[in-house]
């Protein structure tokens, strides 16, 4: 009797010990989690911070930031350290680590149900293999995220939907099939006019004279880019470029006054914002090439 007490007493102290030995071993592993995930989580803000001057480093951080989210075992960290990734080799143009981390990323975005995320990374996704030559492969993807983005409420325009519209766009252009890829640009623009958003206004008008021109019609991709005048800062690096193009087009209609009058506008600007000598002999090539073309034609 009293040794069948003493060993239940026994095992109910081992049960108890061990209880509380697994409650204390499940508390520290939570608060190493807790401990990980805040690292993981500053690690990747200064990711971003360095991004701006450094992609090579933010590279790297973003990379330490992702170790601290897998041993944290955080979905939601593990999405964002492989999505800055993705960014940040394809800005370093290392398009087969660009598309690791973001398919590990869509993958995390399909098990949280993010249906934002998923479809901006499909599209960038889509848009390294457009970069590739791999253009059947780059138009499964963008018809994959075109799915993806029909889901989402459309009542709030998602900014990353224009991202994927121009991208698309590119596909085409780079397919010279010019008339789908105008069909999918007027497409943003009407969204972008219904939001009145002018920063992707301006993109995408800038996006669509580029069609034109590469559709042959320069008249009417001096149309759009006068228009994307409207929507950038006097003054500013951005209108020299807009102008330089004008010139260019006016410079392929044989227009020399109108050519020259907006490469002179251009050039203010480029000697008002102390620009570089780079910019000064696109712009002195391109009149050369004017004056030259000219004299062939006569």
């Amino acid at each position: 009797m009293k040794f069948t007490f003493l060993f239940a007493f026994c095992l109910l102290m081992w049960n108890c010990t061990a209880s509380f030995a697994q409650s204390t071993e499940k508390n520290d592993r939570s608060v190493n989690q807790m401990e990980l995930r805040r690292k993981s989580k500053d690690i990747l803000k200064k990711s971003i911070q360095v991004s701006r001057t450094n992609i090579e480093e933010a590279k790297n951080l973003a990379l330490e930031g992702l170790m601290f989210a897998k041993k944290s075992e955080s979905d939601s960290l593990i999405l964002n350290a492989s999505k800055t990734l993705g960014i940040l080799y394809k800005m370093l143009e290392n398009i087969d680590s660009s598309q690791y981390y973001s398919k590990l990323g869509i993958q995390y975005a399909d098990k949280m149900d993010n249906k934002r995320v998923a479809a901006t990374l499909t599209t960038l996704v889509a848009n390294t293999y457009t970069e590739s030559g791999q253009y059947e492969t780059a138009y499964t993807y963008f018809y994959d995220a075109e799915q993806r983005y029909s889901v989402l409420n459309r009542d709030s325009i998602d900014p990353t939907y224009f991202y994927f519209k121009i991208n698309k766009a590119n596909l085409f252009n780079s397919l010279t099939l010019y008339d789908l890829m105008l069909e999918e640009l007027f497409d943003a623009q009407r969204t972008a006019d219904s939001i009145a958003d002018t920063n992707f206004t301006t993109q995408i008008l800038g996006s669509i004279a580029i069609g034109y021109k590469h559709y042959g019609d320069l008249k009417k991709s001096t149309e759009y880019s006068k228009k994307s005048l409207n929507y950038v800062a006097h003054g500013e690096l951005d209108e020299a470029i807009i102008l330089t193009n004008i010139g260019n087009n006016f410079s392929r209609m044989k227009e020399v006054d109108s050519a020259l009058y907006y490469y002179g506008e251009a050039r203010k600007i480029y000697t008002d914002r102390n620009a570089g000598d780079v910019s000064f002999c696109r712009l002195d090539l391109n009149v050369a090439e004017m004056y030259l073309e000219n004299d062939r034609a006569n």
